[in-house]
Order: C-alpha cells, then structure tokens, then sequence
C-alpha cells in the first residue's frame, strides 16, 4: 500500500468501488467527517452533494457514509454509478475545536494508499480526493487546513448550510411522522465527547455566518510529541528497514570490533585492552549504526534500527549455544541485558541522525524533530 506525502496521487485502478476510511487518535475526539461532491467548477451541484451524518447517502447510491465494527467512519464509493457531470469527490474532517489535538489523522483508500497529514491549531482540513482524469479515477493526498470550521469549507464550495440545516430538520419531522425512530446516521457518535454537540450541523438549526476571508493555512510542519512519535514509529513499522539496519550492524561490528578492534590495534595494545576496546567498539556500532540508518532512511525510522540492533545481540549470543566454555553459556539474561543496551544505543542513534537529516532538508525528519535542534 502506497503511503502518500501532501500533494502525492495515485490511480485507482480498475476496481468498480472503494472503501475511504478516516481514522484518528485519540478515538473519543470528537471529529466529524463529510464529502464534497463537486462538478467541472469545483462546486456541489446542490446542497445534496455535501454527504455527512445527517446526509449519508448521495441521491445516485455511488457514495455513501458508513460505520465498520470499530465505530470508525468510512465511504463507500461506486464508481460505475458516479453521474458523468461528476468528476471529484472531497473529503474533510472538521471539529469545534483544534485538530492538533489529536496524535493521528488518517485516510485510507482501501488496499490502494494512505495519507497522514501534519496537523496544527485549525478547525478543518482537506483530507483527500478521488478526481478524474482522462477517464481514470485517482487519488490525491492534500492536507490543507483552514482555521474555521466546516462553514469555511461548505463557503468554498458552494453549499448552504442554512438550507442543509432545515433539510436535516424537515426529514427528522418527516421521519417522526412515519414513526421512525432516527434519522440514518453514518457512524456512531455516542462514544464521543460531549462537545460533539456543539458541531454545526448537529441539530442545531443555527448557522455561524461565513466570515468573507478564510485564511489557509499551508501544509503544517510541527515538532510532535513523545506520544505521537510513539505511535508513528509503531503504525510505520518496515521490516524492510529492520532486516536492512540488521545488515548495517553486522557489518560494523565486524569492521569495527573485529577488524580495527581484533587485528589493527592487537598489534599495539596488550590483549586485556584489545578486548575491552573490541567491547566498546562493538557497542559504539549500535549507535553509529543507527545514526546511519536515521541518517539515509527517506522517511522517520528509529524503531527499526533498535529492534534490529536487539536482534544481532540475540543471534551473537545464540552462537554460544556451540560453545564448550562456560563463561560463554547462552543466558537469557544476557539476552536482555545485552540486546536492552544495544536497543536504546541503536535508539539514541537513529534520533540523532534523524536530526540531523531534519537539519539537512528532510521534511519527514521535520515533521517529527522540527529543524533537528
């Protein structure tokens, strides 16, 4: 699966329907979705093609907004039933208070790409969008924000919001009429916070005039938090990149502890200190492989290369298995030991050098350490 940046598109293929899902943490945030189905003006044709919780469905049945067993939003979209004055289709998440709340946002197109945007202080953001082009469905990754909330995007294209409000009213009269319970709702809203309430179009039939200048926000660079750089190495984990730190640290410690350690500097120092020298050099590989790996690595990895430096300390000691010595038995303990020192040097070291990859340009690097200071 292709994992976007802001601008990046790829093409859908020849699949009749896709699943767009939208994701965020922390799960209780209380976020709110919709989808902008626009004509060759880059406008909604009628306030029926801004599809959300009180509108799930688009008259057509190409879109709709759906819930799976996580209570997680997504839309399901038909293309063979897209009407052809149809020719994007754009998703946003909106909230009453600041998207930079959340430690992670989101979108999905199913088996296809992923895109995460950087978040900052604003109310709504430009996921995403399926669009048209020379025949063929494709997706583009966007991550534009705007401070204001969702009355700036429905003011960008074109929907009324006064009118979308006594539709929702009209229909929910119309539905207690004919004694249904509810209105259909996309997804599942009770497990959120209560100031999902406070949202626009939540039943509430008062609308917050559209100030004349929206102010855009361009695509958000922000240093994240411990919390946030934990679970970004964690959804992002390559194994890719673990095997290939695994390469780089077996290299230098033959290089350093064997070669510079057990033939260059035994011809100078006395045994005892050539093996503890071998010892140090060895250890300083995990840190300096891992400042390399941090270092050349395109995107963010510091978990990689300390799983991967656990896991040489693991196949090293697993060789004393052969061993007729005792001071060379295999224990667990030195397992854990052993692998934790060589974990956190490989750590220390992929952050160091992914600093200074942020120094040198990389926007990955920039998202999660800034400029590298």
């Amino acid at each position: 699966m292709n994992k976007l940046q802001a601008g990046g598109n790829v093409a859908i293929g020849n699949a009749e329907s896709v699943d767009v899902l939208i994701s965020w943490l922390p799960h209780n945030a209380a976020i709110d979705v919709g989808a902008f189905v626009l004509n060759a003006n880059q406008k909604v044709g009628s306030d029926d093609d801004f599809i959300f919780y009180n509108q799930p469905d688009a008259k057509a049945g190409f879109l709709r907004l759906l819930s799976n067993s996580n209570h997680q939003p997504y839309f399901h979209v038909e293309f063979a039933k897209i009407p052809p004055q149809i020719e994007k289709i754009v998703f946003a998440a909106t909230t009453s208070g600041s998207l930079a709340a959340l430690a992670d946002l989101t979108i999905e197109i199913a088996n296809v790409a992923t895109f995460t945007p950087a978040l900052e202080d604003m109310q709504s953001l430009l996921l995403g969008e399926l669009y048209l082009n020379k025949g063929q469905w494709k997706f583009r990754a966007v991550g534009q924000g705007f401070k204001q909330g969702l009355e700036a995007l429905a003011n960008r294209y074109g929907v009324n919001l006064d009118n979308v409000n006594q539709n929702v009213v009209a229909a929910q009269k119309s539905a207690e009429t004919s004694s249904s319970s509810v209105i259909k709702v996309g997804y599942d809203h009770d497990a959120q916070s209560p100031a999902a309430g406070q949202h626009l179009t939540r039943a509430d039939t008062s609308v917050v005039k559209v100030e004349p200048e929206i102010e855009v926000l361009p695509p958000a660079r922000h240093h994240l938090n411990a919390l946030q750089i934990s679970i970004k190495m964690i959804k992002e984990l390559s194994w890719t990149w673990v095997f290939s730190s695994f390469g780089v640290f077996v290299v230098l410690e033959l290089f350093l502890g064997g070669v510079i350690g057990g033939v260059v500097l035994s011809r100078f120092v006395p045994h005892m200190l050539t093996y503890q020298i071998e010892v140090l050099l060895t250890l300083s590989s995990f840190f300096i492989g891992g400042a390399i790996v941090g270092l050349i690595s395109p995107t963010v990895r510091i978990l990689e290369p300390a799983l991967a430096a656990f896991g040489s300390v693991l196949l090293t000691l697993s060789i004393s298995f052969f061993s007729p010595y005792q001071f060379m038995s295999f224990t667990w303990t030195k397992v854990l030991v052993g692998g934790g020192i060589a974990f956190l040097l490989a750590l220390f070291g992929a952050r160091f050098g992914e600093k200074l990859s942020a120094r040198m340009g990389n926007k990955n690097s920039q998202e999660v350490f800034g400029d590298g200071k």
